[in-house]
């Protein structure tokens, strides 16, 4: 049978497309079937620990066709925490100690010929027992083959895997405000080790406690509520990134009635639109570089007129040109060669100061470089 001529051409123009749409399907099949990915890993024989260290890894198309069809699944042995990598089209990604680099869902791309290397950044948190970390990690390529590629495991021996140590308290000579001490403990640790975690402050006498995380600014806590008397302090440090906790000695410290606590009031506001309690010491101007200002601080904002020893000032360094310091120290007598506030230039800086009140019920302040004012 024949068919008509109209009917022969729509048979043909349609096998013709059903020819193009099985090419274009079967197409990157093809193209998956070429690829060749290998992967290895390279990585410190020895690190110290507490510290980062890298692993490269490197994936090389031997194909003949480029591709981004593969994963990459690296689990981290014990000891070792994900810090960050680096090479990716986009970051891999932890899930507990396995790291995913998976390339099939961002699309990466590699070349014939052209390496791509990824950087796994770990911080080794070194266990108190010293074990090295073994390394290594799977490319599985999805093209529906299942093909995995593990690299050579890299073994990589620690140094320096001792624990932490925490300072007495007694040097730091706790501040006692009112039945609040404000303390802080000196951590330290063994081959030049940044300890990181927390540090808790025990009242033992009263059973009460702060806790404060290392690294953040101004160091140190407050126990609250401390009844009249004799008491006694410990630090413990909770440990962190492998380093071992510890206790340190126990320092003696008497709570006495001799702070009162007030109402704050506002004494010194060098800016030109500064207000205070009384309207003194207000709008005087900031204080250039090598300056200083005598502030009164007696019969002021609910200070005694009289019989006043020391006073606590919370003293702000606002607008500061220049990183420079201020020191606070009693008028009438030597300026101390310390500092009681630290700043940079642009940066508004508090800091709690303790100062001793001298001639005339006046406490000085002195600035050292650039100019700032003061509140």
């Amino acid at each position: 049978m024949r068919l008509p001529m109209q009917a022969r051409a729509r048979s043909t123009r349609h096998a013709t497309f059903v020819g193009l749409f099985l090419a274009i399907c079967l197409q990157p099949a093809a193209a998956l079937a070429q690829q060749n990915l290998s992967m290895t890993m390279t990585g410190p024989a020895t690190a110290s620990a507490y510290q980062q260290l890298s692993y490269s890894l490197t994936i090389t198309n031997t194909g003949s066709n480029d591709t981004g069809f593969f994963d990459i699944v690296d689990v981290l042995p014990a000891g070792a925490t994900f810090v960050k990598s680096t090479g990716f089209p986009r970051s891999c990604f932890a899930t507990g100690q396995s790291v995913d680099c998976n390339g099939s869902f961002v699309g990466v791309s590699v070349p014939v010929g052209s390496p791509l290397v990824v950087t796994i950044t770990v911080a080794a948190n070194g266990a108190a027992s010293c074990a090295a970390l073994t390394n290594s990690a799977t490319l599985t390529i999805n093209d529906g083959s299942g093909k995995t590629v593990s690299t050579t495991p890299v073994v990589t021996t620690l140094t320096g895997c001792n624990p932490a140590t925490t300072t007495s308290i007694a040097a730091l000579n706790p501040i006692v405000v009112g039945s609040s001490a404000w303390v802080a403990a000196n951590v330290t640790a063994a081959n030049g080790a940044v300890p990181a975690g927390s540090v808790t402050i025990n009242d033992t006498t009263d059973a009460l406690s702060c806790t404060y995380v290392l690294g953040v600014v101004p160091a140190g806590c407050a126990i609250s509520m401390m009844s009249l008397g004799a008491k006694q302090l410990t630090a413990t440090y909770s440990g962190g990134y492998g380093l071992l906790g510890s206790t340190s000695a126990t320092t003696s410290l008497t709570v006495s009635p001799g702070y009162t606590s007030l109402q704050p009031a506002r004494l010194l506001d060098t800016r030109s639109s500064g207000v205070t309690i009384d309207h003194l010491y207000q709008g005087v101007g900031s204080v250039p570089a090598g300056g200083q200002i005598s502030l009164a601080v007696l019969n002021r904002g609910g200070v005694p007129a009289s019989n006043v020893d020391a006073v606590v000032l919370n003293l702000a360094a606002v607008n500061p040109t220049a990183a420079s310091y201020a020191t606070v120290w009693p008028t009438g007598a030597s300026r101390p060669l310390a500092a009681n506030l630290n700043y940079v230039a642009g940066l508004t800086i508090p800091n709690l100061v303790i100062g001793k009140v001298g001639t005339n019920g006046k406490v000085s302040i002195y600035n050292n470089t650039g100019s700032a004012d003061f509140v």
